[in-house]
């Protein structure tokens, strides 16, 4: 109104309403309204400030492409204007977001070099230690500001946190190879840094990814032996499970311990059980064993398989130990399923220790039975009639026996796996005290010939 009535400048007017638009967000009206001035009122002092707005306008509409020319149109045909330095900034701004870092370099340093002491220059210089920070080259950024001889406060703490946090931009974009290199060069750097935990446990995650077992150990038990932190549990529950995998069962151990100790989430203090029955067995700590399997059994959460695999170990912790009617008990719990590895030895140790117990007949189902259920493992099967066969000599059917070990020699299919070799041994075993039992009378004319001559 106030420019139609020719109170004020129609440029001004344009600019104060589009100014206005912007300010209500109205950013496309506000374009519409400022293009008016570039293109009717081109030689308007308003010229400089409707070209600045309108690329702040597409800035904020997500538009940056139509950003970019307007701004170098400011510095081409108005360098000599207030916005020539803001335009500057915002180039540099723009190609930063834009990830393209050498061009967002160009125009933040030219702030620096043409208007020092400004405004604009911190601003650029800002964006200049965002830059060096996301190009982790946060060295580059002390030594250019070393150059400007700008007197700046750079605290030790301060590099200590842009190291690590362009390290940590680095991880984020899941860079491992980049990554163990920047997190290395802060460990190196900074021995007691404020992020040194973090360094470790990223450095750790990025060599476990990548199937570095060894160095992902190193990193993780750094983490370890700090204070308690935030890291401490899924670091000892990632150091747990890769020492039990690379069978370092007393070291997995002293980890499953720990995280018993410290575990908030229910999935690792279950693991932390679980780990402990696994270790004091391989471990040959029968006893922990034992209790440890207890423990699984009492989680109220626990699956069929785990279950399963607690009483297994229970029941050989209790047969290594020689406590065959504690071992029968936990046996019978899971013989009855030879589908599993578990539930088909669990079948033979049950024959087995019946048989011990000279519960021949008990011993004699119990194969027949677990014939009858077809079990896919057939090393147990083997075994069973193997067995089978030594129950026939308590019965003194040697032929029986025989013939049940003939079947294994000739219809078991694996050669490298020890039961053919027993079977033959057992055969060969039966055939001589035949053999022995025969030549007794052959044994004396023997005798009596040598006295003849």
């Amino acid at each position: 109104k106030a420019a139609g009535a020719g109170l004020v400048d129609v440029d001004y007017a344009m600019f104060q309403k589009g100014f206005s638009l912007g300010l209500l967000g109205r950013h496309n009206d506000k374009i519409s309204v400022l293009s008016g001035i570039l293109n009717n009122y081109k030689t308007s002092t308003y010229v400089p400030d409707a070209l600045y707005e309108t690329g702040r306008s597409f800035f904020i509409l997500q538009q940056p492409q139509r950003s970019i020319p307007i701004y170098q149109q400011i510095l081409s045909e108005h360098p000599n204007s207030s916005y020539a330095s803001k335009a500057l900034v915002q180039l540099g701004l723009i190609y930063y977001n834009m990830d393209e870092n050498d061009q967002s370099l160009k125009y933040y340093k030219q702030v620096i070099s043409d208007y020092p002491g400004t405004p604009e220059s911190n601003s650029a210089l800002l964006g200049i230690k965002n830059v060096y920070v996301d190009m982790n080259q946060v060295d580059a950024y002390f030594d250019y500001v070393n150059s400007l001889g700008i007197q700046l406060d750079i605290s030790a703490t301060e590099q200590d946190s842009l190291t690590y946090i362009a390290a940590e931009n680095v991880y984020m974009t899941g860079d491992c190879a980049k990554s163990k290199v920047s997190f290395g060069n802060y460990i190196e750097r900074f021995g007691n840094g404020k992020f040194l935990v973090q360094a470790y446990f990223y450095k750790a995650e990025c060599h476990l990814r990548d199937g570095e077992n060894q160095e992902a150990l190193v990193s993780y038990q750094q983490v370890i032996s700090r204070p308690h932190n935030i890291f401490t549990e899924p670091a000892l529950a990632a150091s747990a499970m890769l020492n039990y995998n690379l069978g370092n069962y007393a070291e997995a151990l002293e980890d499953y311990l720990m995280l018993e100790e410290v575990a908030e989430l229910r999935t690792n203090l279950s693991d932390a059980w679980i780990g402990k029955m696994r270790c004091y067995y391989w471990l040959e700590e029968y006893s922990n064993a034992v209790d440890a399997g207890r423990q699984v059994l009492m989680d109220e959460k626990v699956s069929e398989e785990l279950a399963r695999e607690a009483h297994f170990k229970i029941a050989k912790s209790f047969y290594e130990e020689g406590r065959f009617a504690l071992a029968l008990d936990e046996f019978k719990i899971i013989a009855e399923e030879v589908r599993s590895p578990e539930g088909a030895e669990s079948k033979y140790r049950t024959a087995e220790l019946l048989y011990i117990r000279k519960q021949y007949q008990e011993a004699e189902d119990e194969i027949f039975n677990f014939i009858d259920m077809n079990t896919p493992h057939q090393y147990w099967m083997a075994k069973a009639f193997i067995l089978l066969a030594d129950l026939y000599l308590e019965k003194e059917d040697r032929f029986q026996a025989v013939q049940t070990l003939q079947s294994i020699i000739e219809y078991y299919e694996n050669t490298s796996d020890g039961i053919i070799d027993l079977a033959m041994r057992k055969k060969a075993e039966i055939q001589q005290m035949e053999e022995s039992e025969q030549e007794e009378p052959g044994g004396e004319d023997m005798d009596i010939e040598i006295r003849e001559e």
